[in-house]
């Protein structure tokens, strides 16, 4: 098995206002469908940088994510 290395959390930052931009309202659906897609694939690389993304996601709607990251 290979090694899972820790999510880079600026990538993480980036990619979660990306999402944001591009799906609005519907991002926490798009999440919840990427987040299945690595579970039911085992692929848990990418589980931890969706959930991380997830996580940026949410401190950004709530407003505690507005500094650099």
């Amino acid at each position: 098995m290979d090694d899972i290395r820790l999510p880079d959390k600026a990538e993480c930052w980036a990619r979660a206002r990306a999402a944001i931009e591009k799906h609005g309202d519907g991002v926490g659906a798009y999440l919840d469908l990427m987040i299945d897609a690595c579970l039911q694939h085992r692929d848990l690389q990418h589980l931890s940088e969706w959930l991380l993304i997830q996580n940026c996601v949410g401190m950004i709607l709530n407003g505690q994510g507005g500094g650099t990251h």
